[in-house]
């Protein structure tokens, strides 16, 4: 990290979020319905049709062919062959998501404006529960049970950070375990520790 060099995306849109499986397969996604892949760590980008023009907040693969990106308006998309193809799956919210995590192919979890929602079958339908005056930004896991979301509550604008965590898988309500003032934007999850940054 002490030099970074500039790489072209070749698009005009704000871009929100990068995964990448290895030092040379990665995605990103932004605005508009933008998912751009790379095959040689950035050099080249390609994009790849989304179907939609809804903002999109963050994408995860959980190998080279499965992933799930989601965005604004409830907006959950996934791809089992790499990005070639990506499918809109419905739910129940049209709240903002801006977080997704999953801990095998078949469970996950996605959180955003005022809702956790968790998957048992690959994404393919989801439950989940309400949180009231909560905008939660990221979510981990180091199982299937135990993990965390950040965000914060605003209050009209007096914004609290929250730190949310579950040892239930999401299915009951989490705790906060948080007093800080401002907002918080990221977890980070090391397997098999717990340890979240």
């Amino acid at each position: 990290g002490i030099n970074w060099n500039k790489q072209i995306s070749g698009i005009s849109e704000d871009l929100h979020s990068t995964f990448f499986i290895d030092m040379s397969i990665g995605w990103a996604v932004g605005k508009s319905g933008a998912i751009l892949k790379t095959t040689n760590g950035g050099k080249d980008w390609i994009r790849q049709s989304s179907g939609l023009t809804n903002r999109l907040s963050e994408i995860y693969f959980i190998n080279s062919n499965v992933g799930w990106a989601v965005g604004s308006s409830g907006t959950i998309l996934k791809t089992t062959n790499s990005g070639i193809n990506w499918d809109i799956i419905t739910n129940t919210t049209i709240n903002n998501l801006t977080s997704v995590f999953f801990i095998d192919k078949n469970i996950g979890w996605t959180v955003g404006e005022n809702i956790v929602l968790r998957s048992t079958d690959g994404g393919e339908s989801w439950t989940g529960q309400g949180i009231e005056s909560c905008y939660l930004v990221s979510v981990k896991f180091i199982d299937e049970n135990t993990g965390w979301a950040v965000g914060y509550r605003d209050y009209r604008y007096n914004y609290s950070g929250i730190i949310l965590k579950t040892i239930f898988g999401g299915i009951l309500p989490p705790f906060s375990n948080s007093a800080i003032k401002g907002e918080i934007d990221s977890a980070y999850q090391i397997y098999n520790k717990n340890i979240i940054r």
